[in-house]
């Protein structure tokens, strides 16, 4: 049996919930996200009004991949985890994740936590965010970034799916900005970058724990001031961070998702210690939405693969696939254009030098069939081309 296929599910998250520091799981994440992708005002069980999420076992399954036949098992160690050893080394929970908005010229700041509570009953899972932070769950107009489910729900390392948000939200900021397509360039700081993507056990030190609880930004030379020596260098050692973490999710992301990503370390003073990365981003292809119509082209609507079997039908297998793509990109994805294009070349197939070349010139110039004679193919009325006119025209050109 074939596998089905996800179909793309394009949801909005707000822009601070995508750079809020937590400690979470890659479970965690997935499941907030699902949750964001679901949440709706409704009342609760005594009227009064809530912001809810609810959505089934096999919901959860399908966006983390799990195969775990105790589904509720791992859900009560998300919602509430056995405690371990240390007065802060504590696993994460759904319900610690918080937004922190602070103004230190203002003297104020401001913490929600996100969840208020969370649910998992009969296979099936409820979650209820703050009604403070509606704002930033439901109707989002600005501030937002578009993400797809069918991509994230692909990440098997916590590492890619943290920094994918943090990159696509990057490229999309940085084309409104610029009304270019990129690449666009996104420094961070070794120290910051280790304490976003959660790779450092940020409970071993109060100067990291803070900055992950909040939503400080850690920097290299910020940390200066942590008197154990060695445990400094350790945390400033980029070679393990850099294999484990930085290419790894390069490979993931670049293969799996619709960004493309190269790095380079940023290094600084003596012996050339590296103080950050600097990343290089940009899709891989560009969707342009038409304003008017909010269509997204056909491309980015049909199987390729099974778009191009159909078209080796038509051509009877007298083109390679690079050969099909490019009819495939010169007709947008249009099988009408493709087979009349090929109805009016087949009479004279053998005679042409270039079929290819005609095969394109055809699509996108729309030729047209006259009323002179019929061809068996397709049994339709062709037009009598000047066939050597029309290949000495292709190959002046």
């Amino acid at each position: 049996m074939e596998e089905e296929k996800l179909i793309p599910v394009y949801f909005k998250k707000d822009n601070t919930l995508i750079t809020s520091k937590s400690k979470m799981t890659l479970l965690g994440r997935k499941t907030l996200d699902l949750a964001l992708m679901r949440v709706k005002k409704t009342v609760n069980e005594n009227g009064v009004p809530v912001l809810r999420a609810d959505f089934s076992g096999q919901d959860i399954r399908e966006i983390t991949k799990s195969t775990s036949e105790n589904l509720y098992k791992t859900v009560k160690e998300l919602i509430a985890p056995k405690p371990t050893r240390g007065k802060k080394a504590t696993k994460p929970s759904l319900l610690d994740w918080r937004i922190i908005v602070k103004d230190d010229e203002g003297k104020s700041i401001e913490a929600n936590n996100i969840i208020t509570q969370a649910t998992f009953k009969n296979g099936k899972m409820s979650i209820v965010f703050n009604n403070e932070l509606e704002n930033k769950l439901i109707d989002l107009g600005k501030n937002y970034t578009i993400i797809d489910r069918q991509i994230i729900s692909n990440f098997s390392s916590n590492y890619s799916y943290v920094l994918y948000q943090i990159f696509k939200q990057t490229i999309d900021i940085e084309r409104a900005r610029h009304k270019e397509n990129g690449p666009f360039v996104l420094e961070m700081d070794l120290i910051d970058l280790k304490v976003q993507t959660g790779h450092l056990e940020a409970a071993e030190n109060d100067i990291l724990y803070d900055a992950v609880m909040d939503d400080n930004v850690i920097t290299y030379d910020a940390i200066e001031s942590i008197p154990d020596k060695e445990y400094l260098k350790k945390i400033r050692s980029a070679n393990g961070f850099k294999r484990d973490v930085v290419e790894a999710a390069q490979e993931e992301i670049n293969r799996l998702s619709d960004i493309y990503m190269e790095y380079e370390p940023i290094k600084r003073g003596r012996g050339g210690k590296t103080r950050g990365f600097r990343f290089y981003l940009k899709y891989k292809d560009i969707i342009e939405i038409d304003e008017e119509t909010d269509v997204i082209p056909r491309s980015k609507t049909v199987d390729i693969d099974d778009f191009i079997d159909e078209l080796r039908d038509i051509t009877e297998n007298n083109f390679k696939t690079k050969e099909l793509k490019l009819f495939a990109e010169d007709a947008d994805y249009d099988v009408k254009k493709i087979e009349k294009a090929y109805g009016i070349l087949k009479p004279r197939f053998s005679e042409i030098r270039e079929p290819v070349g005609f095969m394109r010139d055809a699509i996108r110039k729309d030729y047209e069939p006259s009323k002179k004679r019929v061809d068996n193919f397709n049994n339709f009325e062709q037009n009598s081309y000047d066939f050597d006119d029309l290949e000495r025209k292709l190959l002046d050109n």
